[in-house]
């Protein structure tokens, strides 16, 4: 009486019960395993599973029930791989659901004892090489070195032995190189590195079924002359234009030149010193040649300082100094700090022409 009453006060709100606890969720995983277990024949199992009135999307429930009762024995029961086939062909969801849990209990198999390992790779053999699943399944399976584990190599391996021995190994290469299903099975005969290559071959040679890998040894061997062809495809490196190369060359010559420019000599340094203007009229208009680049200075202050003594030539030109400064500098430098009258008090006849044209 009381729930009753308040079950329709419930309803007299408007508002919808929603069970969170998942019990009929429970209820139905309950009644499936014990149909399952208590069933002696195939027919009788499926005949009262498709009574069970599933709503949409529990098709899983029963796909997922199988694999577990499966799992949990202590050899592998044809019962359940015929089960399974069964609900496969009944109705394209059942398809579905155990294309999503081959891939979810592919992902998760390392979690499982070899004993479920193997009792699961044997159900999902025995769909597969009736034609109740679809083979595009297998593309969640890549073998490479990153790509697998212990566990995953040894469902691989038990899985194909599984289906090579119901098949036979001519028909399953038959099978797997079928072009309408090619792109499926990349990953089990890799071709995108020869590591991969080489790693899927030696698996499957390893696991006895060295037959499937007749494309992977050809693909092997041709990848010398397929990289030999690409090299010769490829376009020849960019030469350098003359222009480039000639200023090229021409930097590099000017910058090994300026780098050896302080060992030529030391007349070279004298460019670099400050000069008056009067004396660039002074040297301008003595009658002695040039002395050329190489030539060493004949002066011996110049010859025993070198460049400073130059240098300090050359600041003592632009420097006014006092009688009595000049009185305590070396003979050499006298000359260079004596005053000197500037360019304007100079004759214009002092001074060569070219100083005042603007032409080179």
């Amino acid at each position: 009486g009381g729930g009753a009453s308040g079950g329709g006060g419930g309803g007299g709100d408007g508002g919808i019960i929603t069970d969170l606890t998942e019990q009929d969720l429970v209820n139905l995983r309950r009644t499936i395993y014990l149909t399952i277990m208590s069933s002696a024949a195939v027919d009788e199992c499926a005949h009262k599973l498709m009574k069970l009135k599933l709503r949409e999307g529990q098709e899983v429930e029963i796909a997922t029930m199988l694999i577990e009762c499966c799992a949990q024995e202590r050899t592998y029961l044809r019962f359940y791989g015929l089960l399974a086939e069964r609900f496969c062909l009944i109705d394209r969801a059942y398809q579905v659901c155990f294309d999503e849990l081959f891939a979810k209990q592919y992902t998760m198999i390392h979690r499982l004892e070899t004993n479920k390992l193997r009792n699961v790779a044997k159900l999902f053999a025995h769909v597969l090489h009736s034609d109740a699943l679809p083979w595009g399944v297998l593309e969640y399976i890549v073998i490479s070195e990153e790509e697998t584990t212990s566990s995953s190599r040894i469902f691989i391996k038990i899985l194909f032995q599984e289906v090579a021995e119901y098949m036979g190994l001519k028909t399953l290469r038959q099978r797997l190189n079928d072009e309408s299903v090619a792109p499926s099975f990349l990953g089990l005969f890799p071709r995108d590195t020869p590591k991969n290559t080489r790693f899927a071959i030696n698996f499957w040679t390893a696991i006895g079924l060295g037959g499937l890998t007749d494309g992977l040894r050809q693909h092997l061997a041709d990848a010398p002359k397929r990289i030999a062809a690409a090299a010769a495809a490829a376009p020849p490196p960019r030469a350098l234009s003359p222009l480039s190369s000639s200023s090229s060359s021409s930097s590099s010559s000017s910058s090994s030149s300026s780098s050896l420019m302080p060992l030529r000599g030391m007349s070279s340094s004298t460019s670099s010193s400050p000069i008056s203007s009067s004396e660039a009229c002074a040297s301008s208009s003595s009658s002695e040649p040039p002395t050329s680049r190489n030539a060493f200075p004949t002066d011996v202050s110049t010859l025993l300082f070198g460049a400073p003594l130059l240098a300090l030539e050359g600041f003592l030109a632009n420097t006014s100094l006092s009688a009595s400064s000049l009185a305590l500098l070396p003979t050499p430098l006298r000359a260079a700090a004596a005053p000197r009258a500037p360019l304007g008090a100079l004759p214009m006849a002092a001074c060569p022409r070219r100083l005042f044209s603007r032409g080179p």
